[in-house]
């Protein structure tokens, strides 16, 4: 079965693969999670089915579906990683590759410590987002 076409298009798959099945069953959870008593509540008071869905359920799903993103960056950056060492002659993991094979270890501590400062900057970055989009949770959850 062909999935992609190039090697670059593969590592996106990859990558998209698995950041989509994260949010995906974050999102899924945190929708379940919603107590029943909150779409009563809001049925009682006349709202529509799409009005339930972007009133009442995301927003309680919020935490989940942010946590999920969260688990997806943290999925596709190693799966990004396997894909450049193992296929793609691009990035800082074939660097990481091609500097072992060569004994340059310094090189490849240094692409290590690169790609370890993306990893932080980005997780910083959505830690931002998600203290945004939470705002309301500050004080109540620890």
């Amino acid at each position: 079965m062909v999935v992609a076409t190039s090697l670059f298009r593969g590592a996106v798959f990859i990558i998209a693969l698995g950041s989509w099945f994260a949010v995906t069953v974050a999102s899924m959870s945190g929708i379940q999670n919603v107590d029943k008593d909150y779409f009563d509540a809001a049925r009682t008071l006349g709202a529509s089915e799409r009005q339930l869905v972007f009133q009442v359920a995301i927003p309680h799903a919020m935490p989940s579906i942010l946590q999920g993103c969260t688990q997806a960056m943290s999925s596709s950056c190693v799966a990004i990683m396997i894909a450049e060492m193992m296929g793609v002659k691009a990035g800082l993991g074939w660097y990481m590759n091609w500097a072992k094979s060569w004994a340059a270890y310094d090189k490849m501590f240094a692409a290590l410590f690169v790609i370890c400062f993306i990893f932080t900057v980005v997780t910083k970055v959505l830690d931002l987002i998600k203290r945004r989009a939470l705002r309301w949770q500050n004080g109540v959850v620890k």
